[in-house]
C-alpha cells in the first residue's frame, strides 16, 4: 500500500519541476497557448502541452509585454476522505523534491471544515529554486464541499506580471 501511494504520489508532480511546468516556460508569448478561456486581465485558462493525468485543469497569469510569469494546474474536487488524504499526501514528494518548505501554514476554510470528518488543508511554499523558477507552491484547499490541490510554478518574471496594467483609453475624457 505505501509503494502505491508513493507512486501515485510521484505521479502528481509533472516532470514539470524543470524550466518548464506542463511543457510552459518563463516568457512564453500568450498567442503561443491555446487559450481556452481569457478568465481577468492576466489569467487565461489553458490546454498544455504536456499534461499530467491528475490535474483536471491549467492556467496560466501572463501579460502581453513579459508573457507567461507563472502556470499551475488544479484537480477535480474530492470529496471522500480517503480521496483528501490521498492527495494530501502528495505533498510528501515536493518535501523530498524541494526540500523543506520555506513556508507552511495550514489553510482552514469553510468548506475544507465542511467535510467530514474534517480535512487538513495546508498551503505550502518552497523559494530558494533554480531559475528560471522563483517558487512553487502547493495548496490543498476546500472547494464546493471537497478539497484539489493546486500546484503553482512561479517564474523570476512574475513581479513584471504583477507590475503591468493594460492602457486604457483615456483620450474621451
Amino acid at each position: 500500500m505505501k509503494k502505491l501511494a508513493c507512486a501515485f504520489t510521484l505521479s502528481l508532480i509533472p516532470a514539470a519541476a524543470t524550466a518548464s511546468p506542463f511543457g510552459i516556460g518563463q516568457g512564453t508569448n500568450i498567442s503561443a497557448l491555446k487559450v481556452v478561456k481569457k478568465e481577468g486581465q492576466k489569467t487565461y485558462r489553458v490546454q498544455v502541452p504536456e499534461p499530467n493525468s491528475n490535474f483536471e485543469s491549467y492556467w496560466v497569469m501572463a501579460t502581453p509585454p513579459t508573457g507567461v510569469c507563472a502556470v499551475y494546474g488544479e484537480t477535480k474536487s474530492y470529496s471522500t476522505w480517503s480521496e483528501a488524504k490521498a492527495k494530501r499526501e502528495s505533498v510528501a514528494k515536493l518535501l523530498t523534491k524541494y526540500g523543506k518548505p520555506t513556508h507552511v501554514k495550514p489553510n482552514l476554510d469553510y468548506a475544507t471544515l465542511s467535510i467530514r470528518p474534517p480535512v487538513e488543508a495546508y498551503d505550502l511554499e518552497w523559494r530558494k529554486l533554480a531559475a528560471p523558477l522563483s517558487a512553487v507552491s502547493l495548496d490543498v484547499v476546500g472547494r464546493d464541499g471537497g478539497q484539489i490541490v493546486r500546484l503553482t510554478y512561479f517564474f523570476r518574471n512574475m513581479g513584471q506580471c504583477h507590475t503591468w496594467e493594460p492602457r486604457q483609453d483615456r483620450r474621451g475624457l
